[in-house]
């Protein structure tokens, strides 16, 4: 009996707001390291052999190998530890690293002996090897995993805030935006009523959008086709004012995307860019793929400084930049590029990284 894929869904947010995500490869790495860290701690101590680089490989290669039993093993098992109490959780996952190191233990120093191949012979008995690895691993396994989940918790705390954020700028963005739409479609409706009613759709598309749950995912294809409706329910209220360049063939679509990621910066492109000239101007917005990673660029004139309403609005771009730190790890950036005449914003994401 498989679980539906809505309760697969919210087991698996459950598990993400508290337990340690011991799938992420920057995690998998960190533990790699503290292993080796832990045998060159043991392979330099008082009293031990420190001549033998042969020892210190087997034990490398032992240490990695035990390390990264535990990390698949717990990747695995995240939604079904991330379902119990956080107490109960972490006790399980603590007891699964020790039996799984007192196993791997037990299992290499028998391999080795019956196999004689020699790397464990004229040291301890096997019940004294697995009691040292055992020790050793208790206090390694409550100090990782206190870290990780202390960091678990700051990652969580950094999504609810960013959701939050999301609502915020939603709430900011509606009342102006729908007032100013709903004029031009009241406007249309004698004088154009086909160009009224695909107005209507289009603002029916954006609110949808901005009405959905802030954790909700996209796709990068219907993050531009909801920019795409923006832009055409500006271009029916600015005229030729508002001009508009695609430049988007390149980009995949499939690509999943957290919601509003591109609509706001298309907004600030249009309230900060056009809507203070006269003249109005051209918003360009392109985009490319280059091997793992893509990126899309927005790019609108620059008002002189004296008709400039407020310097760059800086909460969409803020609340972008934390959305993309929280759901890339890092690996995903937005950049801004300024002159005299220009401004441009530019997002890029490596293919296929959410998590």
């Amino acid at each position: 009996m498989s679980l539906s894929p809505a309760i697969a869904s919210g087991n698996e947010q459950t598990a993400a707001r508290w337990f340690p995500n011991f799938c992420r490869p920057t995690v998998v790495f960190s533990l790699m390291v503290l292993a080796q860290l832990v045998v060159l701690v043991m392979w330099l101590a008082p009293g031990r052999p420190t001549d033998s680089l042969g020892a210190l490989a087997v034990a490398s290669l032992f240490g990695q190998w035990v390390m990264l039993l535990c990390a698949v093993s717990l990747c695995k098992l995240r939604g079904l530890l991330g379902r119990c109490s956080v107490i109960t959780g972490l006790s399980l996952a603590y007891l699964l690293v020790l039996a799984l190191v007192a196993l791997a233990t037990i299992s290499a120093v028998g391999a080795d002996r019956f196999a004689s191949f020699g790397l464990t012979t004229g040291g301890p008995a096997i019940r004294q090897y697995t009691v040292n690895n055992v020790l050793i691993a208790a206090l390694v396994a409550a100090a990782a995993l206190r870290y990780y989940y202390i960091q678990q918790q700051w990652r969580a705390g950094v999504q609810a805030q960013s959701e939050a954020q999301v609502r915020a700028l939603q709430a900011r963005i509606r009342p102006h935006f729908l007032f100013n739409s709903m004029n031009t479609i009241a406007s249309l409706i004698r004088s154009r009523p086909q160009v009224a009613e695909e107005a209507v759709l289009n603002l029916c598309d954006l609110f949808r959008a901005a009405l959905s749950d802030a954790a909700d995912d996209s796709t990068l294809g219907q993050e531009l086709k909801l920019c795409q409706r923006y832009m055409e329910i500006e271009q029916l209220r600015l005229g030729d004012r508002l001009r508009v360049t695609w430049q988007i063939d390149e980009l995949p679509d499939r690509e999943p995307l957290p919601s509003l990621i591109l609509q706001p910066l298309v907004e600030n492109a249009v309230y900060h860019g056009i809507q203070p000239l006269p003249e109005g101007g051209e918003v360009v917005i392109s985009g490319s793929r280059e091997r793992n990673r893509w990126s899309v660029s927005v790019t609108n004139p620059r008002a002189p400084e004296a008709a400039r309403s407020r310097e760059g609005n800086q909460i969409a771009l803020n609340n972008i930049r934390q959305r993309l730190e929280h759901r890339y790890a890092g690996e995903a950036t937005l950049a801004i590029e300024k002159n005299a005449d220009s401004f441009r914003v530019t997002v890029a994401v490596p293919m296929g990284e959410a998590s």
